[in-house]
Parts: structure tokens; C-alpha cells; sequence
């Protein structure tokens, strides 16, 4: 009788040690909010566990795409359970409690087409005077930006909306299909496009007069006024006491109006090819000068060919003036 008893007892004893044992508790809420674009199980229940790596790894668990802003979905404990053995766990790991299906929302809010053309119209602003303030533009100069076409209102979730500019978008201006990235509360939410013009007004320099191939400019050919254009202020010339009006001519016809561009003016070839000339030399505190014959043809500041003309030997040389030239190698 004894012994019947004690193998009894040995029999419940592994009985119990054999048993599943369960490391965590899911409760899932009967209704419940989130902001993020998946759905996560930490977020949609309370899980209770001794381990933190059991609450870890339980809390991270994605259970699918959340619904679109201002939409539900229903999801039952079954499917849960599915995602949660997917992700390493079994079936005695854990255990559900739950009422019965647990309905998901995201919370929303309305991004007017306005609002987020605002924003965009900001974000852009700040970066061009930023640049502008590097150019050195020492004037004052107004930038208009109108929208031309966006991607209309859109529900998105509920946060704090920033937005970012494509890197890729260097001196605005012009008609432009900008990329928008929408951020919510720091997170990537979605990319967008919209269609804008962008337009600079601020004093400038026009031509009073038209102008014909290779032709000189000084001030009596042009007036300055306050005008409207669509390219990138750092096109113009903002100052008549530079080289490239001194020694500049016009690389092609230009009407009366126009404004006054650096494209518009190009330095005129001052040595031809097989012109002697002088070349200058420094090298420490030795200055030398020599006769050399120039292989091309070279306007000022453009670098050419030039052969001495004494042993043959060819070099770089600066373009320095009509009869000048300047070693460089």
C-alpha cells in the first residue's frame, strides 16, 4: 500500500514539472487607438511577463499594415495568435484573453491642400535666403512662389506634420514638380508631389537697347529697375565694375529688355595662335620673362598652349592680356 501511494505521488510530482508552463499573459484592449503606420502588438494589448526579453520580443511584434487614417479594422485573437507563432513563439508560451475581436483605428487629422502647400512654401523660402546669404546678394529681393497643382486634402494621422524637400532641388526657380516627404511627430508617413512656380523680383539690370554679336557693354546700354524673372539670382551681373564687362562682348544677338545674364557675355580671343608673346615665370624669389609662341587661341584668364621659342619645349600658360602670358607648369 505504500508503495502504490508513493509511486502515486512520484507520478503527480512529473505530472506538474511536465506541464506547460506559461511565460506571458496578452490582454487585448476591446478598442484601441494608434498613430503608427503597422500594427503592433505591444500597442493593441498589455502584456505581462517575468522576462523582459518574453515582453520585448512580444511587444515588437508587427500583426499587419494599420488601417488608412479615420478607418477601423477588427482583428480576431485567433489571427493574433498566428502572428505571434510565426515570430518563434509556441502555442504554451503564452496565452490570450480577450472578449472577443479588438477593433483598431488610427486617429486623423484633415492636411489641407493649403496647409501643406504653407509649409512646403516655408521650408523652400528658408533654404533659398539661406543660399543667397552665402552668395553675398546685397540687395533686397522678394521671392514668390505660387502652386500650380498639389495632391489635394488628405486625411493623415494625428501629430505634429512636418515636411522635407528632395535634396536633389538646387536653386529653385522656374516651374518645378517638387517631391514632399510628410513626417508625423519625427516619422516618415508618406511621399507626395506638387507642381509650383517659383519667381524672384529685385532690381536689375536690362538691356536699353539691342545688342548685336561681339559687341562691348557699358552703362548707357542698360537701365536698372525693378523687375520679375524665373531663374536662379545667381545667373545675373549685379555690378558693372567686374572683368567680364571690362573686357567682355556679347556671344550673340540680345533685344531690347532682356535681363542682364553672365551667359550673355563671353571674353574675346586677345592672342592667336602662332602670336609671340611674353611669358612671365616665378618660381620662389626668381621672376623670369621670355619669348613664346601661343599654339592656340585664348581670351583672357583661359589657360593655352604656348612653345618657347628658343628650345621647342611647350607649356600651360594664363592669359593675362593681348601680349602676356603667365607660366603655370
Amino acid at each position: 500500500m505504500f508503495k502504490k501511494k508513493c509511486f502515486s505521488y512520484v507520478i503527480a510530482i512529473v505530472l506538474f514539472l511536465s506541464a506547460p508552463v506559461l511565460s506571458a499573459e496578452i490582454y487585448l484592449y476591446d478598442d484601441v487607438e494608434i498613430n503608427s503606420s503597422k500594427i503592433i502588438l505591444g500597442e493593441i494589448a498589455r502584456i505581462e511577463t517575468d522576462s523582459d526579453n518574453v515582453y520585448k520580443a512580444l511587444s515588437d511584434i508587427e500583426l499587419g499594415d494599420a488601417p488608412r487614417p479615420g478607418r477601423s479594422v477588427e482583428m480576431n485573437p485567433e489571427l493574433i495568435s498566428l502572428h505571434i507563432r510565426n515570430n518563434g513563439f509556441n502555442r504554451s508560451d503564452y496565452n490570450i484573453n480577450s472578449d472577443g475581436n479588438i477593433r483598431i483605428h488610427v486617429s486623423s487629422q484633415n492636411l489641407s491642400s493649403e496647409d501643406l502647400f504653407n509649409k512646403v512654401e516655408k521650408v523652400i523660402k528658408e533654404e533659398i535666403y539661406k543660399d543667397l546669404e552665402a552668395y553675398a546678394l546685397e540687395q533686397d529681393i522678394q521671392i514668390s512662389i505660387e502652386l500650380l497643382s498639389s495632391p489635394g486634402d488628405k486625411d493623415i494621422p494625428d501629430g505634429e506634420i512636418n515636411v522635407e524637400i528632395d535634396n536633389e532641388i538646387n536653386r529653385p526657380a522656374g516651374r518645378l514638380n517638387i517631391p514632399v516627404k510628410i513626417y508625423i511627430d519625427e516619422n516618415y508617413w508618406s511621399r507626395v508631389f506638387m507642381t509650383l512656380r517659383v519667381n524672384y523680383l529685385m532690381d536689375v539690370y536690362l538691356l536699353k537697347n539691342d545688342l548685336t554679336r561681339n559687341q562691348r557693354i557699358d552703362e548707357s546700354d542698360l537701365v536698372y529697375e525693378e523687375t520679375k524673372f524665373d531663374f536662379y539670382p545667381d545667373k545675373l551681373i549685379m555690378s558693372l565694375n567686374n572683368e567680364i564687362i571690362e573686357h567682355g562682348v556679347t556671344n550673340r544677338n540680345y533685344q531690347k529688355g532682356q535681363i542682364l545674364k553672365l551667359s550673355m557675355l563671353e571674353y574675346p580671343d586677345v592672342i592667336s595662335f602662332n602670336q609671340e608673346v611674353i611669358a612671365e615665370f616665378e618660381q620662389g624669389s626668381v621672376f623670369v620673362t621670355t619669348k613664346v609662341k601661343a599654339r592656340d587661341n585664348g581670351s583672357i584668364g583661359e589657360i593655352i598652349e604656348v612653345e618657347n621659342i628658343e628650345t621647342g619645349n611647350r607649356m600651360q600658360a594664363e592669359v593675362l592680356n593681348e601680349n602676356r602670358v603667365r607660366i603655370i607648369n
